[in-house]
């Protein structure tokens, strides 16, 4: 299956983003295991979570813009018809079309990742914890 995708206004999105500034670090598999042994010699109690929606928490830091597409305009209007309804443009071939902005990462979207983590991390470090300067994850 081959994928296009375009911006707005139909040029083609950027042909390069530097990883740095789009994913997210990752645990290395040497602090993980690390971890897990200081973890089991201490006998601490772990837990793990999943903070459903994590991208949805984060703001997005550029202008993204979005093109919904016949049913689904039909559905962002009957959600908000003063707010969507206005909006609402047709093509030349006589199908709906909306742009929106993002203002939330979105699943999908190259910087989500990256954005998330910025943000639990600075709430982590405002909470008092302290980032690993060896594995930054």
């Amino acid at each position: 299956r081959i994928k296009g995708r375009t911006v707005a206004d139909r040029r083609p999105q950027r042909k390069y983003t530097a990883p740095e500034d789009v994913h997210s670090p990752t645990v290395s598999t040497e602090g993980l295991m690390t971890s897990l042994a200081i973890d089991a010699k201490e006998r601490r109690y772990v837990v793990t979570a999943d903070v459903e929606g994590a991208y949805l928490h984060a703001d997005m830091d550029e202008t993204v813009i979005m093109m919904f597409d016949d049913d689904m305009v039909d559905y962002m209007v009957e959600t908000n018809p003063e707010k969507y309804g206005p909006h609402v443009h047709i093509n030349k071939y006589g199908k709906k079309r909306l742009y929106v902005q993002l203002l939330k990462a979105l699943y999908g979207c190259m910087q989500s990742a990256m954005l998330w983590w910025k943000l639990l991390t600075s709430t982590l470090v405002e909470e008092g914890f302290v980032v690993n300067p060896y594995d930054p994850c």
